[in-house]
Order: C-alpha cells, then sequence, then structure tokens
C-alpha cells in the first residue's frame, strides 16, 4: 500500500496499530511476544516486561488518540494479566519474564524494564482513569528510584536481584532514558512537579556524566563510578540513543525553562546528523565511531522512531524549517524502507541500502511502543508548531510528555 512519507498519524492509526491486535493473547491474557515478519506468531510464548509493558502504552495512548474501544480493552486485559503475574508481591517491583501463562521464570529486577512498567501503568491510568494502576505507578517509581538510583554518583544500575541487591551495578543511558519516560508519564498523569524535578536531575547527569566534549556526543555504558566501560561496547557510540538523548533533553529543558539543556540537546542531534546520518541512502546507522566513522551501517526500526521524534521536537521547538527539511529525508527513508508496506509495520533491521536484514516484527525487544511512539510525536509537534509559536513552557506537559 501507498502512503503520503509525512502521512504520520495516517500511518499510526491505519496500519500499526491495527497490526499490533494480532499480538493480543486471548487464551492467557496480556501479548504474544513472537511475530515473524508476516506477523505470524511462533515461538514458545513466554512473556516479556518489556514487551508487555510497551503493549499496554502503545493500546492506551491508541485508545486517546482514536477512541477505538477495542484498544482500551487491549490495554486493560494487558493491565490485568500484568498485575496477575508480573508483580513480586514479596519484594516490590515486577519480574522480568514469565511462561506464557504467567508462571514467572526470571524474577531479577531490571531498572530498564521496570522503567516502563511505570510508563505504562501511569499511561494507562492517565488514559482509564484507573486510580489502582496509577498508584501501583507512583509506588513502582518510588521503589525504582530508591532501589536502583545511584544517590551518590547519579545514575541507573543495570541489574539487580530480585531482593534489590546489586546483580551489575553498571550503568547504561538507555537506563536513564527510560526513567526519564517513566518520571514523564507520572508528570502528565498526576502533575505533581517532583517528577519535573527528577527529570531535570537526569539531564543534568546525562550531561555531566554521560557526555564526551571532544566528540560532542553522548557514550553508552560505565562502571558505578562512571568510567566507561569499552570492553562492552568497543567503544562505539549508538547513534539511536544520541538522538533519543537529544529530543529527551531538548523538551525537559524546554518545559522547565532553562536554555542550556535544548541547547546541549540539539548539539547531540546535529552530531547524530552529522556523523550518523547515510547521505546515500537515508535514515541513520546503527553505530560508529566517536569520530565520525560508522562501523556497523545497518538501520535500526527503533533508531529510525527516534530520529523522527527528535527532529519534529526541535522544529516545534525552534521552527527551524532546516529540521523540517531533515524530517521530510527521515520520513522518506521510512516510508520507503523500514516500513513494510504489505503488513503495515516496521522491519526490524535492514541493511544500508534498505534490504531486509531482519523482517521481524515482534520479539522480547520489538513491540508497537517505538513506531508508535515515534509517529505520534511526529504528528502532534507538526500540528502543533503549524498552529502556535508559543514557547514550551507555556504549554501543558500533557501535549510534550515523553
Amino acid at each position: 500500500m501507498s502512503r503520503e512519507p509525512m502521512d504520520f498519524r495516517g500511518a499510526l492509526v491505519d496500519e500499526v496499530l491495527p497490526f499490533w491486535e494480532r499480538s493480543v493473547d486471548r487464551d492467557h491474557g496480556g501479548f504474544i511476544t513472537d511475530l515473524d515478519q508476516h506477523g505470524r506468531r511462533h515461538g514458545n510464548g513466554d512473556k516479556h516486561l518489556v514487551m508487555q509493558t510497551r503493549m499496554i502504552y502503545s493500546f492506551s495512548l491508541g485508545y486517546r488518540l482514536t477512541g477505538n474501544q477495542d484498544y482500551l480493552a487491549h490495554a486493560r486485559q494487558g493491565i490485568d494479566f500484568f498485575r496477575r503475574h508480573f508483580h513480586d508481591e514479596k519484594h516490590g517491583g515486577w519480574y522480568r519474564t514469565t511462561d506464557r501463562a504467567g508462571e514467572p521464570i526470571d524474577r531479577d529486577k531490571w531498572p530498564y524494564g521496570i522503567a516502563f512498567a511505570v510508563y505504562a501503568l501511569a499511561d494507562y491510568a492517565r488514559t482509564s482513569g484507573d486510580g489502582e494502576s496509577l498508584q501501583l505507578a507512583v509506588e513502582t517509581f518510588d521503589l525504582h528510584w530508591e532501589r536502583c538510583w545511584d544517590h551518590a554518583r547519579g545514575g541507573i544500575y543495570w541489574n539487580l536481584h530480585e531482593d534489590w541487591s546489586a546483580a551489575d551495578p553498571t550503568k547504561r543511558i538507555d537506563s536513564m532514558l527510560h526513567t526519564m519516560e517513566a518520571a514523564s508519564a507520572l508528570l502528565a498523569a498526576t502533575g505533581d512537579r517532583r517528577y519535573l524535578e527528577r527529570l531535570v536531575e537526569i539531564c543534568e547527569v546525562i550531561r555531566r556524566r554521560t557526555f564526551d566534549p571532544v566528540h560532542g556526543c553522548t557514550r553508552e555504558w560505565f562502571t558505578p563510578d562512571w568510567t566507561e566501560l569499552t570492553e562492552r561496547t568497543q567503544g562505539l557510540v549508538n547513534y539511536g540513543h544520541i538522538a533519543e538523548a537529544a529530543w529527551f533533553t531538548s523538551v525537559v529543558g524546554a518545559f522547565a525553562g532553562d536554555p542550556t539543556i535544548p541547547d546541549f540537546g540539539r548539539s547531540l542531534l546535529g552530531f547524530v546528523l552529522r556523523e550518523g546520518w547515510d547521505a546515500r541512502h537515508g535514515g541513520i546507522y546503527s553505530h560508529g565511531h566517536a569520530g565520525g566513522v560508522p562501523v556497523d551501517t545497518r538501520k535500526v526500526w527503533w533508531m529510525q522512531a527516534e530520529l523522527l521524534g527528535a527532529l519534529s521536537h526541535a522544529y516545534r521547538l525552534t521552527h527551524d524549517v532546516l529540521y523540517l527539511d531533515w524530517l521530510r529525508r527521515q520520513a522518506d527513508f521510512v516510508n520507503g524502507k523500514q516500513r513494510d508496506a504489505t503488513v503495515g509495520e516496521w522491519h526490524a533491521t535492514v541493511y544500508a541500502d534498505g534490504t531486509i536484514q531482519d523482517g521481524r516484527k515482534g520479539s522480547p525487544s520489538k513491540a508497537a511502543y517505538h513506531v508508535v511512539q515515534g509517529l505520534h510525536h511526529a504528528a502532534a509537534n507538526l500540528t502543533a508548531a503549524e498552529a502556535a509559536s508559543q514557547p514550551a513552557g507555556d504549554v501543558g506537559w500533557e501535549s510534550l510528555a515523553l
């Protein structure tokens, strides 16, 4: 099916959300994890914290955007399964993996995934008015911040045991970025400014601890004292996480009224466009050296979606038509190469020229979330940019929420 590349809302409403209805597990509840290139179910059905919560978020947002009662029902049954089977009643928090019926398999507390639990619970509560889900989101965020945040040096630990003791106390930037999404969802759901304070605090840690001033980018993985763990990254940078950091820090800084944070975010976006953009085929590469040499030239679905969000927010906040031009280029690449025009979702990975490497549509990490989020923000930001030039600090957080 053909589509206008900049019709982000149409792609979301007509293609992506309907595709993901096939993931609903009508036998056990929750969502089926593995979907092949054609959207067919396969695998043993094990359910993963990140995939389940990302689907709850996606259908909650889908209902807010369309009013489709089926989407609210999908989110509700996902919440019911998640609360019954993933919640650790003894230690608090949420398990990492269950089998298809909901029996826990991996009971570790994974901070990266627990941030998504807050994100899903808060966004569902915002959508449905469910007070119990909102209370669980607040309690989970407080526990997450107490146990997973390094209160002496800043940052989120990578992995903890079932009882919240340290399993791997290293730190990755993506755990902080997803904790920002959790705080953002609670700020939108409650209006409580303490979540804005957390957002600003994380922005400051990203600026102070992960930023490489020599090359102008963020780095990926660190020891507890913030020494870079190059043995885990081979010293490479992740263009998708840099785009994500650019987006999140810019929006938070603009809303909080600190112009230095958006300036920092736009500098990160400049790095991605300068060093990670494929001038021949479009889209951003996966990984490269900070000095500007791409190493992994594949195009990963979530990185392309993050760039949609980053560029559209940059255009909304600055009204600089150069960002709009970049957004059109990215939309052309996504529409022509990453999007699967046959089934209405995106390929997991394509080679630099757009040839499909991994056409899977669902996996433990690939759910609707990145595509839904990226398309939604791109559409909303274009509409907002055309409607007004109101400063971000004068706009409700609900319209900016990550």
